[in-house]
């Protein structure tokens, strides 16, 4: 008889364990429940995990607690709430809590932990001056993606927590961090709808919501200004209303297109009918916005006003047409005043060119009239030498003659008297034939030229003259020797007349095709510059002349001076051999 009512009541106290295990899983469902519907009913996470913790604390049997989240630094607890349980705290709840002790742990491994223990463990330490007492604590972590935000920690259950009560903290702190996520995205929807709307409004330019059907759904301020017409008119109105007749069909394309998916968006330049029936000019650019499934929910017009922009493009374009026009004329003036100054180089050139011929043609011409001088002064020379020296030669000879014949006194002293006069004709004609052209130059070359016109400059003058030549004499044609004994002469006179100098030399080489004389004296020397300039003309004349000559030789002549220091001319010409 005892075996079945001991049977019966196991039964009992089974039965009266799985309705307790029931009830206690109902509070658990029912508790959990409450706390998903306080993450729907309160967009404040504050609120939220206020209810949560409530809950979580009615359920768990715990006395006190709080619920925080980690600091934007990440060093700390910030307290949103602090339940004491009725207990004394002089801690302020605004204050970060360190990171440390047994939450510390909490926020370390990510998972819930507890101690029924913790009156007298280590974590103690951890607690400021004026905490609550604790007897035992829980704290169960807020993790997202593996990185703990935020704790929700129970304290001071009588008979200590469970693991149970562990496991039901942390699908609670599950549900809170729920609560903060759509806390955190709900803030960042009003944000983003608050930027928008402010954007929106804000815009400097017109802006709007157009359905699908083409009516206005919202406007902004500047798009009133465009416009004319006021919010209230506009939502009343479809977009076709504003925009001009002739572009209606264009826009219409353009719709179809942004529908079609053909295009994301499009801009265009087209007319918009004020209110007052006044056209202006906008920039029209629409974008055809879209479900995250593809499906089409508005268009977002923005338009401003270029009216005072095509204006302004139209005055620039008749601006830059009449400056081009401008430009075209004056580039046409200056084309023409162009061609007609290098016509002017030209025929300047032209002139120039025959300045230059008519200039090498004079110095041609002067140089043949120089070297005819020559050749008539030889040519005097000889007459005087051949003719008129050997008549006179002659007629002394013959006046000699009779002379010895003569007897009467007065006779004699007469032919006497005529053969002096004779005499004196005799060397003038000559001192004039050396003078002229002196015979020894073509009959015994240029060196011996030098040498003899040296002696007389050295016999009149007191100067010494010293020449230095070749072993060989030179074999130049008569126009060069000539030529050359000329400037020689010139130089020399120069010398003896304004150099001052006691000595002169006077080098005359062969070199290769060439001949070239030297004349060194110790002189007072001159700026041969300066001398140019001031035009020392006697003596500028005749360098002059030397060098027409010479350039028509083909030679030059170097002068080089300096005050004090002597005068060196060199002489350089072709051979011109015979």
């Amino acid at each position: 008889a005892l075996g079945p009512a001991i049977v019966r009541l196991q039964a009992e106290e089974a039965l009266r364990d799985a309705l307790a295990e029931v009830r206690r899983r109902h509070a658990e469902i029912s508790a959990l429940l409450d706390a998903a519907r306080a993450v729907l009913e309160s967009r404040e996470f504050a609120s939220a995990a206020r209810s949560i913790f409530d809950t979580c604390k009615e359920l768990t049997g715990a006395t006190a607690g709080y619920v925080a989240l980690l600091t934007p630094d990440g060093t700390g607890n910030e307290v949103l709430f602090l339940d004491a349980g009725g207990l004394p705290c002089a801690v302020d709840p605004s204050l970060p809590m360190p990171i440390r002790g047994l939450r510390g742990e909490a926020y370390r491994t990510g998972k819930p932990t507890y101690d029924n223990e913790f009156a007298t463990s280590e974590w103690t330490k951890y607690l400021p001056e004026g905490h609550v007492t604790l007897q035992n604590a829980l704290f169960a972590p807020l993790v997202v993606e593996g990185k703990t935000v935020g704790l929700m920690g129970l304290a001071n259950k009588p008979g200590g927590f469970t693991d149970n009560d562990a496991r039901m903290a942390a699908a609670f702190a599950e549900i809170a961090l729920v609560a903060l996520l759509n806390s955190r995205t709900l803030e960042a929807l009003r944000e983003s709808e608050e930027n928008f709307r402010r954007t929106f409004d804000q815009s400097p330019i017109g802006a709007a919501i157009v359905s699908l059907d083409q009516r206005f759904v919202r406007v902004n301020a500047e798009l009133c200004r465009i416009t004319g017409y006021s919010a209230e008119e506009l939502t009343s109105l479809e977009f076709a209303a504003i925009t001009h007749p002739d572009d209606r069909e264009a826009d219409a394309e353009q719709v179809q297109r942004l529908q079609a998916g053909e295009t994301d968006q499009y801009q265009v330049d087209q007319r918009c009918i004020r209110k007052d029936g006044r056209v202006v000019w906008i920039r029209l650019s629409v974008r055809l916005l879209r479900e995250a499934g593809g499906r089409p929910l508005h268009f977002l017009p923005m338009m401003e006003d270029i009216t005072q922009r095509m204006r302004m493009e139209r005055a620039l374009r008749k601006t830059r047409d009449r400056l081009e026009q401008r430009v075209q004329d004056r580039t046409a003036e200056l084309t023409g005043a162009n061609r007609a100054l290098l016509a002017q180089i030209a025929e300047r050139k032209r002139i120039e060119q025959e300045l230059l011929s008519y200039q090498r043609q004079l110095r041609s011409l002067a140089s043949e009239r120089l070297l005819a001088e020559e050749r008539e002064r030889r040519r005097i020379a000889a007459d005087l030498h051949d003719r008129i020296g050997q008549t006179l030669a002659v007629s002394k000879i013959k006046l000699g003659q009779l002379l010895k014949s003569a007897s009467a006194g007065d006779l004699t002293q007469s032919l006497s008297e005529v053969r002096e006069l004779i005499d004196q004709t005799v060397r003038d004609t000559r001192s004039l034939t050396f003078d002229l052209s002196p015979p020894v130059l073509y009959e015994l070359g240029l060196e011996a030229a030098i040498e003899w016109f040296g002696e007389q400059l050295q016999e009149q003058y007191g100067i010494e003259i010293v020449l230095e030549d070749g072993t060989e004499p030179l074999r130049l044609s008569d126009d060069t020797g000539g030529i050359l004994f000329r400037a020689v002469r010139e130089l020399l006179l120069n010398v003896v007349k304004h150099a001052g100098a006691h000595r002169a030399r006077v080098a005359v080489r062969a070199a290769g095709d060439e001949v070239r004389i030297t004349i060194e004296d110790d002189g007072v020397g001159f700026d041969v510059a300066e001398a140019q300039a001031r035009g020392r003309e006697t003596v500028a004349f005749g360098l002059f002349n030397i060098r027409e000559l010479l350039d028509h030789l083909g030679g030059r002549l170097d002068i080089e001076s300096e005050p004090g220091k002597g005068t060196c001319a060199t002489l350089v010409a072709p051979m011109g051999r015979h």
